[in-house]
């Protein structure tokens, strides 16, 4: 809900893809510009992404700086299919941006079948095979970080945000 300019805590918005929706929940009252410019730009690369890549996952946008690892900032839960980001932990919209590309990028692979259901961030299967290693190693995550990359830039160009992706939030 929109209240005075400032979007609420609830659903932000809802996008229909294939005849599903995605739920996108603001999770906190966005109170300075640079949250709203980067609370805007999310919903707009959500609806990119999910037409690019054909994924549909929903989106949890939160911004806690407690009682959370501060370097989580993302994670891509199958199950639910859904992305929860935490906007404490990014530095610039183009942060937000590769955060939220790189965790579509997850769901890519689970859908895909690249990555088995049952993966961690120490263990799993990719492309049938088994792996054990530390989380920055897994290939799972190298192929997130690659494509993460290259997602954000399409999605910035697309959005013409070279100026204000660079906005501290």
């Amino acid at each position: 809900m929109i209240k005075n300019g400032i979007h609420q805590i609830g659903i932000h918005s809802i996008i229909n893809l294939n005849n599903m929706k995605s739920e996108i929940f603001v999770k906190f009252k966005v109170k300075t510009p640079e949250h709203r410019i980067a609370v805007d730009t999310l919903i707009k690369a959500h609806s990119i992404l999910e037409k690019e890549l054909g994924v549909q996952s929903h989106l949890v946008l939160f911004n806690k700086t407690k009682n959370v690892n501060k370097t989580l900032r993302g994670v891509y839960f199958n199950d639910l299919k859904c992305i929860t980001m935490n906007l404490f932990a990014c530095r610039t919209i183009e942060d937000c941006v590769y955060v939220l590309s790189h965790e579509f990028r997850h769901a890519l692979q689970f859908k895909n079948k690249w990555i088995s259901k049952d993966s961690t961030n120490e263990c799993g299967k990719w492309k049938g095979k088994k792996y054990n290693c530390d989380y920055l190693d897994l290939p799972w995550e190298k192929d997130a970080r690659k494509w993460g990359e290259k997602y954000s830039k399409g999605v910035i160009d697309s959005l013409n945000l070279h100026k204000k992706s660079k906005i501290r939030i």
